[in-house]
């Protein structure tokens, strides 16, 4: 029953604002800032992007489906596969910018995770 609260919260609807900032391998990420910080240098990403970023962190290497992506980023609203296509693979290039300090894998066309990579 633990398992189930801890999931819910962790695909709860995010607020970047009240998001404290965290570490992702060596980049520091900034979710009230929408900013991913990667030795000093500042890349500051779209809203929604981030926002899929700490829905796939809150996870701790689970997966996430389209749906919980949806219900966490986009606040229920329906949202077509190129809407969250193109988020993942924003993060991807920042990923591959930082020397892969992370990876998102997608396990099937619906369900995918971040990895950091140590």
């Amino acid at each position: 029953m633990t398992e189930r609260f801890a999931r819910a919260g962790a695909i709860a609807c995010i607020s970047l604002a009240h998001e404290r900032d965290f570490a992702l391998g060596r980049l520091e990420i900034r979710p009230s800032r929408r900013e991913i910080i990667d030795r000093g240098l500042r890349e500051t990403v779209e809203p929604r992007v981030m926002r899929v970023l700490v829905a796939l962190t809150r996870v701790r290497g689970d997966t996430l489906s389209r749906d919980d992506l949806i219900e966490s980023c986009w606040d229920g609203v329906i949202v077509g596969d190129d809407a969250i296509n193109r988020c993942i693979s924003r993060l991807r290039k920042v990923a591959e910018a930082s020397g892969n300090a992370f990876s998102i894998e997608t396990q099937s066309r619906s369900r995918r995770r971040c990895r950091l990579l140590l």
